[in-house]
């Protein structure tokens, strides 16, 4: 929801989409603080397919973003860390 409310108030200067172990990590810049997209129980949002982050950002109303395939390794099970 603060997400939302951040990308809404038109404060978002940098979309960012990293690769990580199977999947992709949305976060948005906003002055000098970087937010990353979670669930409701806190929970970093994890994309599996790039075509699904680009269509959440697309039903936010943003158009433009970087993506980072750096880290990025398909073939990898991500790691949860308690």
């Amino acid at each position: 929801k603060e997400f939302k409310l951040l990308v809404n108030s038109g404060a978002v200067s940098r979309v960012q989409v990293n690769g990580v172990a199977s999947g992709y990590l949305l976060s948005i810049q906003v002055k000098n603080d970087t937010h990353l997209l979670e669930k409701t129980r806190g929970e970093v949002r994890r994309f599996k397919k790039l075509e699904a982050v680009a269509s959440y950002l697309r039903w936010l109303g943003l158009a433009v973003f970087d993506v980072d395939l750096t880290n990025y390794q398909p073939d990898q099970k991500a790691v949860l860390l308690d």
